[in-house]
């Protein structure tokens, strides 16, 4: 028996009783039988070569009984299309390790591995080193087919991690890493513990491929030496004997070029001609031609120029890598997420990031404020909303001493909790980014794909005319000219340009205090035609402004109920009055209650206590009394009896008429609010007459005006803190949350963006809209390398060797130029670069 078949038995055994049932259903209902010794054939499943004994399945041939379960497992859930799908070859299922996991039972490995475990649902994210192609993302995230209990499933292609979310009634960790291993993704733990650090390598079986065709290249070279030196007189029998022997060292070579024609291979199956097309039919145009002249004593071939052909291909994808890795923007850019938290420190209460977070730390989180990290819950009790981790919007209550993860949001009153775990932001930042939160695709992605596709097909056609032209002119250099138009012309410049480009832009952004949700959010901030502003909160600034209390007198006991509510809320008006009633005492709250765009009340003291406008305090329900009559009075009722109110004037945040003036004549503004119009005037002398003001604006008025101007063809950014707008950022084309010492957070945002930086926004959008004039720039810098080397190649100027050699400088140069252009662009709009060049060598060093 295949010693594969017997390797994979270890992971059947180890698989939970359902899982073993689909294998012993599939032996009993389905036919097959164990092929003759002798058959060569190629295992579905995988692609490799099948041994001296197949498994065959109807008319499917396996090469071991790992293949043939996965592929069962496939087809019984409707996923056969995964054989459609691939495109570097497929992956085998594990066979050679030990793949028992029966750790993972153990309830302290998965407090170290599972990130997040709330009412039998649970998320980790693992290492899967053998992600390698689309088809690997295409089955890894339909992973819930494979295995009922599996809820999402979703793949970082660039760390190769998979996030997965399962609920543990139906399955579990060990199940989850079983399956994964079972059809050929084995989980490594080792690099698995969520937001440790770890550094992205080249592969190591690269590394050996390139040891392997260097090899070759030296041997060849020094076998070819006699035919030079000679001028072309060696002897016959010599130079038959060193071609055979050139014949020999060429097959490990084509093997360390392997990859190329299998992606080839699965390209043309899939009828999609990718860059690895043109190269592999260079690589074989070079061997056959040379196995011709050798066998046929017509000449020398061009062996030599193979292996080197294949070292310069597999050095320039080595530097390559290193070079995207090094300027690789991801943790870069994820290493900036602009929220806050409330710290404890003995009997004072201090506002710091969320970088500065440790271990141990008590901190105090609002109603609506996102848990930062995984903590322990001091408070007596918590109503924990996690759709931020598994999308699933129904509040959780959590006891005190339970756990409380990362990502959750507090729906009550104000909590206390001390942090067990270090604060992981791009953990936050793949939360903000699950595919229930993104919208909206990417056009300029699509047309570099589009352009990359039809210039492969174009190179193509210009080596077969060139190839051709020469083997009626000069049947002699037939061969090399048309192998070094194939390989001297990249086209994978083309892709590179855009992930770059809006890459680094990210974290130019980040550097300047302006956090973007994904690259996509770029290139849609260049076409904003449209701003609209929320008033409150974003232009005005209530924590500055006048306050004073007007109505019956205030004893000490109704200051204490009043700011042990408002203590409770991060709407600015709240956060200022707690902050004016600084002597009161604190109360406990119970039942707290914040209904937007009205007000909050708890029951402090068995007293209903109620701040918010007056309508709503009166018995409004909550939706239409949401339209405030008195414009910034906030009345206080004890026990619905109305006490007074406390007038807040706000005034304007600083820079905002420097916004104001800064915006282009061509942007139409707008400014929403839920105030009455008695500012209209100030913010008329701000704005000018070309700011639309709406007021008495309820959330839903601001979300259908947004929508009004998408349907007019406006590209519409919409600018709020999320509180009573979180329906109108959603619905806006580039929705910016702002943030100030507070940690609520609306995920339906694009971006977040500290209040210090809203004058700036002038210049953000133009960096964007130069940013995407630097991709159509690198477009145009790849065509034209291409056109150059194509314009040498053709004439038959350049041999093999050379092109090879040439070839990767057409992704680093785009590389490059995107880096050091989106850095200079920065510079040259006044915008901090971050040092984005300095910072790659760094990483690069690292």
């Amino acid at each position: 028996m295949d010693s594969r078949t017997k390797a994979t038995r270890p992971t059947m055994n180890a698989m939970s009783d359902s899982k073993q049932s689909e294998v012993t259903s599939f032996i009993q209902t389905k036919s097959f039988k164990i092929a003759e010794k002798g058959a060569s054939v190629a295992c579905y499943h995988c692609g490799e070569h099948c041994d001296d004994t197949t498994i065959a399945a109807g008319d499917k041939v396996f090469c071991c009984n790992g293949c043939r379960w996965v592929y069962q497992l496939l087809a019984d859930n409707d996923m056969t299309d995964y054989y459609a799908f691939t495109e570097e070859g497929r992956i085998t299922p594990a066979a050679s390790k030990d793949v028992r996991f029966e750790y993972l039972d153990n309830p302290v490995i998965q407090e170290k591995i599972i990130q997040f475990r709330q009412n039998n649902i649970a998320r980790v994210t693992l290492f899967l080193p053998q992600i390698h192609c689309s088809a690997c993302i295409w089955l890894l995230e339909n992973l819930g087919k494979l295995d009922r209990g599996v809820l999402n499933a979703q793949v970082n292609f660039l760390r190769k991690e998979a996030a997965i979310t399962f609920d543990e009634t139906k399955t579990s960790l060990r199940a989850v890493a079983e399956l994964l291993a079972a059809i050929g993704y084995t989980p490594d733990f080792s690099q698995t513990e969520a937001g440790r650090p770890r550094h992205m390598v080249v592969e190591r079986s690269l590394y050996i491929k390139l040891g392997i065709a260097a090899f070759c290249f030296g041997n060849i070279m020094l076998i070819a030496l006699p035919e030079y030196l000679s001028g072309g007189t060696l002897d016959a029998d010599f130079r038959t004997f060193f071609g055979y022997l050139s014949i020999a060292l060429s097959v490990p070579a084509l093997y360390s070029v392997s990859d190329y024609f299998k992606s080839a291979a699965t390209s043309i199956r899939q009828k999609i001609i990718t860059m690895d097309v043109p190269i592999a039919i260079g690589i074989s145009t070079l061997i056959l031609r040379s196995i011709y002249e050798i066998i046929t004593a017509t000449g020398s071939g061009y062996l030599d120029s193979l292996a080197g052909l294949a070292f310069f291909l597999l050095l320039g994808k080595v530097f390559q890598k290193k070079t995207f890795h090094s300027l690789s923007f991801e943790r870069d850019y994820r290493s900036y997420f602009p929220i806050a938290v409330i710290r404890k420190e003995g009997s004072q209460e201090k506002n710091i990031p969320i970088e500065d977070i440790r271990i141990g730390d008590q901190l105090l989180i609002r109603h609506h404020e996102l848990i930062p990290s995984d903590s322990v819950l001091l408070s007596d009790e918590a109503l924990i909303d996690y759709s931020f981790v598994t999308g699933e919007s129904a509040p959780v209550r959590v006891a005190k001493n339970e756990r409380l993860y990362a990502g959750g949001k507090q729906t009550g009153g104000l909590i206390e909790i001390e942090v067990v775990k270090d604060v992981s932001q791009s953990y936050l930042t793949q939360l903000w980014n699950q595919d229930v939160f993104v919208r909206h695709s990417s056009r300029i992605t699509t047309i570099s794909e589009k352009v990359a596709h039809y210039f492969t097909l174009s190179i193509f056609a210009i080596a077969s005319f060139t190839a051709i032209f020469w083997l009626i002119y000069e049947p002699s250099l037939a061969a090399n000219v048309f192998t070094s138009v194939l390989i001297v012309s990249c086209g994978c410049g083309l892709p590179l340009s855009v992930p770059f480009t809006f890459g680094t832009t990210l974290r130019v952004f980040a550097s300047n205090k302006f956090f973007l949700k994904n690259e996509k959010v770029v290139e849609r901030l260049a076409v904003i035609d449209t701003i609209v502003f929320d008033k409150t909160g974003t232009l005005t600034l209530a924590q500055t402004g006048t306050l004073r209390y007007e109505g019956a007198s205030l004893t000490e006991e109704a200051q204490s109920l009043i700011k042990s509510l408002a203590r409770q809320s991060t709407h600015p008006m709240s956060r200022r009055i707690f902050e004016s009633l600084a002597e009161a005492e604190l109360q406990p709250v119970e039942n707290f209650v914040e209904v937007q765009g009205g007000g909050v009340q708890a029951t402090i003291q068995n007293k209903l206590i109620q701040i918010g406008s007056y309508r709503w305090i009166n018995g409004g329900d909550g939706i239409k009394s949401l339209a405030t009559e008195t414009g910034t009075r906030v009345f206080v009722a004890i026990d619905r009896a109305v006490k007074g109110w406390f007038a807040i004037g706000s005034e304007y945040r600083q820079g905002v008429k420097e916004l104001a003036e800064s915006l282009p004549s061509s942007m139409k503004v707008a400014i929403l609010s839920g105030d009455n119009d008695r500012e209209k005037h100030s913010l008329q002398e701000l704005f000018g007459t070309r700011a639309e003001m709406r007021f008495d604006q309820l959330p839903i008025d601001k979300l259908n005006y947004v929508r009004q101007l998408q349907t007019a063809g406006q590209h519409v950014m919409m600018i709020g803190d999320g509180l009573n707008d979180a329906g109108a950022l959603k619905q806006s084309d580039v929705g910016i949350a702002i943030t100030e010492n507070t940690a609520s957070f609306t995920p339906s945002s694009d971006a977040i963006m500290e209040t210090s930086q809203l004058k700036t926004l002038p210049r953000f959008i133009a960096f964007a809209k130069r940013s995407k004039k630097i991709v159509y720039a690198a477009f145009a810098l790849t065509l034209t390398y291409n056109f150059i080397a194509l314009s040498f190649a053709v004439q038959g100027l350049l041999a093999p060797v050379i092109a090879a050699v040439i070839m990767p400088i057409s992704a680093i140069s785009v590389v490059s130029f995107t880096v050091l252009a989106v850095t200079w662009s920065a510079k040259k709009i006044k915008l901090n670069p971050m040092n984005t060049v300095e910072s790659a060598v760094i990483n690069h060093a690292d």
